[in-house]
């Protein structure tokens, strides 16, 4: 497993730092670990999220990876974050 600084990870979705940071806090940006305090992104959770962002059209709505609940992971529409399957 490679593991990213969120420099690296925000540089690479072309987002700020900040950015990252409030997804994180949000929960709705890519799965994290924290090593003694230090955050990092496992590679392929990052081409996860990336990937669970794409859409076919602008009335899509994109889907956002939810923290795993009981094993599972869950799945919420941006547009209703309320509502997970």
């Amino acid at each position: 497993m490679e593991l990213l600084k969120e420099k690296i990870v925000a540089k690479n979705l072309d987002v700020s730092v900040a950015t990252l940071r409030r997804w994180r806090t949000k929960g709705t940006g890519p799965r994290f670990h924290k090593l003694n305090g230090a955050v990092r992104y496992a590679s392929d959770d990052v081409r996860r999220f990336a990937e669970s962002r794409a859409r076919i059209s602008t009335q899509t709505p994109a889907t956002v990876p939810e923290p795993y609940v009981g094993g599972q992971m869950m799945t919420c529409t941006v547009e209703r974050s309320d509502v997970c399957v």
